[in-house]
């Protein structure tokens, strides 16, 4: 019911009679299908070995409109497959201008992570079927809260500059990678901060937040309170609750419309809980023949540190420490991931419009080799 009133109010400001002759309608969508030839298919694309085409789709509506001449509303609505195309509103905020280079928006719109972070669903914008996973692939995308934007050019730069303050959310995060443990992500008093410089044909950028972060799981907070009965702050440092989350990035680009390169650099901790550091990156470059654009692109995520807290177990009265290291490594090793992918992919633009695109992925798991595979991928993507 408060999906439908939501809809409603949004849907009645934008057309109302005053703003109806102002409302910009644009969509995009993309229809995704994909096979891996081994059953242990990796998390972060989710294929098995039966074609599957409506895992990684997704159909999208956006609407923009202008309040008045400094205020504007933007909502975008997604159906996505992983979610049995289920709609959603992924962003919905005004946008205020304070001048001609700095702006304030409020609302549910997209935190400024990455390099394509603005563009992240719409497939037509980049040569991928998907960005990379690696470093893309996070648990948290959006905020509720507010985001500053300043632009700005000299010397041949172009700058931007984006502050960001809210809470990010993330129902249903299958915490071990196989169903069995899920749970909901929340982070407050969220902070991030993110600069970029274009010159020419480069693109410089670098991004770094902070938020207190908390993922309860059932079976978490169990061994939770088992610790607690004996070392409180073992319990404390084991526990996903409100503790300090730290991201950040570089990324630097190159693109002089013939041939483009780039590649981008993350760092997500959250050091006082039982979640391993995760270092990630990609490198892809490619060229741009008439209609065709051939890509490679290679991955790797480490995530797969030391067992954290083991000193606080060895101090633990001789009995009880088995028990307590079993549950301990248990926890975290679950949580643990070291894979590199190698793709070769093919953008064919059939039209303006919309794009064909084909890709073979090698995926290379370094923490148990059974996992290793191929996994091929086709899609259709276009704006409208």
């Amino acid at each position: 019911m408060k999906k439908i009133l939501l809809s409603a109010a949004i849907a009645a400001s934008f057309y109302s009679p005053s703003s109806l002759a102002d409302i910009r309608i644009n969509g995009f969508a993309n229809l995704v299908g994909g096979y891996s030839n081994t059953d242990a298919d990796p998390d972060i694309y989710g294929f098995s070995d039966s074609v599957d085409f409506s895992n990684q789709s997704l159909f999208a509506v956006q609407l923009s409109g202008d309040v008045n001449e400094k205020v504007s509303a933007t909502a975008q609505i997604i159906s996505r497959g992983s979610n049995d195309f289920d709609t959603s509103f992924e962003w919905a905020y005004l946008t205020y201008s304070l001048s001609d280079n700095t702006e304030i928006s409020a609302g549910r719109l997209r935190l400024p992570l990455f390099l394509y972070s603005e563009s992240l669903d719409v497939g037509y914008s980049y040569h991928w079927i998907t960005a990379p996973q690696t470093v893309y692939g996070i648990l948290f995308n959006n905020l509720d809260g507010l985001r500053v934007r300043h632009t700005g050019y000299s010397a041949g730069i172009d700058y931007e500059f984006q502050g960001a303050y809210g809470v990010i959310e993330n129902k249903g995060i299958d915490v071990g990678g196989n169903g069995d443990i899920v749970a909901d992500l929340k982070g407050t008093d969220t902070v991030l901060f993110s600069a970029q410089a274009a010159y020419e044909s480069y693109k410089l950028r670098a991004v770094y937040g902070r938020s207190t972060v908390s993922l309860p799981f059932e079976s978490l907070s169990q061994a939770v309170a088992s610790f607690n009965q004996f070392d409180p702050v073992l319990a404390d440092l084991f526990d996903f609750n409100e503790d300090t989350g730290v991201f950040y990035g570089f990324s630097l680009g190159f693109d002089n419309f013939d041939y483009f390169a780039s590649a981008e650099y993350t760092v997500a901790e959250v050091a006082d809980s039982n979640t391993p550091k995760d270092t990630n990156y990609y490198v892809t470059t490619g060229g741009r023949f008439g209609k065709y654009t051939p890509s490679v692109t290679y991955e790797r995520r480490d995530g797969a540190g030391e067992i954290k807290f083991l000193d606080r177990v060895a101090a633990l009265p001789a009995p009880l420490q088995p028990t307590v290291a079993a549950t301990v490594s248990a926890f975290q090793i679950a949580q643990f991931d070291d894979f590199s992918i190698l793709s070769v992919g093919l953008r064919y633009d059939v039209d303006s419009q919309i794009a064909l695109k084909g890709e073979v992925i090698q995926y290379n798991d370094r923490l148990n080799d059974e996992l290793d595979g191929e996994i091929f991928r086709v899609a259709a993507s276009y704006v409208f």
